[in-house]
C-alpha cells in the first residue's frame, strides 16, 4: 500500500520521508518570512529616505529664500543710500560662502547692465545699439554681419537689415523648418537659435551679453568689463581706452556720466557715449546655491530695482538650474 504500508521497515522509511517533507515546508516558510521581513524593511528604509529628502528639500529651499530676501535688503538699502552703483559697494562682497549645521549657503550678485542688453536692438531707431554690437562682434573677432541676424531675431518686423539680416524665409530652409522669434529674448542662450550662430561663438561673446526684458538700459560704466568701453566710439576704440576708463573710475566710480564723457580717452566721441552709458543700474542677476544634506538647490534670478518714492526690489524672472 504504498507509503502506508504496515511493514515495520516501510513505515520507518516513510516516517522519515514525512519528516523530509515537513522540513522542507518549514524551511520555505522561514524563507518566505525573511524574504518579506526584508522586503518590508527596505521599504521602510525608502519610505524613510523619502521623507528625510523632503525635509531636507524644504530646509535647503527656505534657505534659498533666505539668501535671496537678504540680497533683496542689501540692493534696497543701496538704492536709498547712493545714485551710482560701482563694484565696493556691498552688493558686490555677499560672495563669501556661509556654512550653517549641515549645509551651505552660497550668494553672487552681478550687475546686469555691466553687459550689453541684447533686447536694446528690438527698439533701435537710431541704430546706435546695433553699431555697438557690431563694434563688441568685432573686438571679439567674430563677424560683425552676425549683429543684423541678431537684430532681425529679435525685432518685430519681417525685413531683413541690409544685406547680412535674415528673417522667416532662411529660417524656413532649417531642418526642421522654423521661424524667427520676432520678440524680445527672454535667456542669451536663445543666442543658439541664430543663423550662423554656433556654440563656438556664442562662448566668445555671451560674457559680455544679457537678456534683460526691456530697451534702450545703458550700460553702467562703472561695473563693465574694459572691454565694453571699446564700443563707445564711432568706431572700434583702441585696447588701451578701456584700460584707462576703469583706472579712472577708481573705488567710487564715476559720479555722473558727464564726468565719464569728460574723459580724455573720449574726446570726439561723447556724442556715442552719452546714448550708452549710464553710472548706476536697476537690473541685477543673482545666483544662489544652498545645501542641506543630500540636497542641493541652484537658482538664478533677474531682480529689478525699482526707486520711486520708496525703493524696493522684484523678482523679473526665476531660473532653477537644479
Amino acid at each position: 500500500m504504498g507509503w502506508l504500508s504496515t511493514d515495520k521497515s516501510g513505515f520507518l522509511v516513510n516516517s522519515e520521508k514525512q519528516k523530509g517533507v515537513a522540513l522542507v515546508l518549514v524551511l520555505l516558510s522561514l524563507t518566505l518570512l525573511a524574504s518579506a521581513g526584508s522586503y518590508l524593511i527596505h521599504d521602510d528604509h525608502k519610505a524613510i529616505r523619502r521623507v528625510e529628502n523632503q525635509r531636507d528639500y524644504l530646509q535647503a529651499h527656505y534657505l534659498a529664500e533666505s539668501g535671496l530676501q537678504w540680497v533683496k535688503l542689501v540692493l534696497q538699502k543701496d538704492g536709498e543710500s547712493s545714485t551710482t552703483d560701482h563694484l565696493n559697494e556691498p552688493w558686490n562682497t555677499l560672495a563669501q560662502p556661509v556654512d550653517v549645521e549641515n549645509g551651505a549657503l552660497s550668494i553672487e550678485v552681478l550687475d546686469a547692465q555691466s553687459r550689453f542688453n541684447i533686447n536694446n536692438l528690438q527698439n533701435d531707431a537710431g541704430g546706435i545699439w546695433l553699431s555697438g554690437l557690431e563694434n563688441l562682434l568685432e573686438m571679439v573677432d567674430q563677424p560683425p554681419g552676425l549683429a543684423a541676424k541678431i537684430k532681425d531675431w529679435i525685432d518685430e518686423d519681417a525685413n531683413p537689415t541690409g544685406f547680412e539680416g535674415a528673417e522667416d524665409d532662411d529660417y524656413l530652409l532649417h531642418d526642421p523648418p522654423m521661424r524667427a522669434a520676432n520678440s524680445a529674448m527672454g535667456d542669451i542662450s536663445e543666442l543658439l537659435l541664430v543663423k550662423d550662430i554656433d556654440m563656438e561663438i556664442f562662448e566668445k561673446i555671451s560674457p559680455f551679453l544679457a537678456a534683460i526684458p526691456t530697451t534702450n538700459l545703458r550700460i553702467n560704466v562703472n561695473t563693465c568689463p574694459d572691454l565694453l568701453f571699446g564700443i563707445m566710439g564711432r568706431t572700434v576704440l583702441p585696447e588701451g581706452v578701456g584700460r584707462a576708463l576703469v583706472a579712472g573710475r577708481g573705488e567710487g566710480g564715476y559720479l555722473s556720466v558727464d564726468e565719464f564723457i569728460a574723459a580724455t580717452e573720449l574726446a570726439s566721441h561723447g556724442d556715442v557715449a552719452v546714448s550708452l552709458a549710464d553710472v548706476s543700474s536697476s537690473y541685477f542677476l543673482v545666483n544662489v546655491t544652498s545645501s542641506f544634506g543630500r540636497i542641493i538647490i541652484k537658482n538664478r534670478y533677474l531682480l529689478k530695482r525699482s526707486v520711486e518714492e520708496k525703493v524696493y526690489v522684484d523678482i523679473v524672472r526665476v531660473t532653477s538650474v537644479s
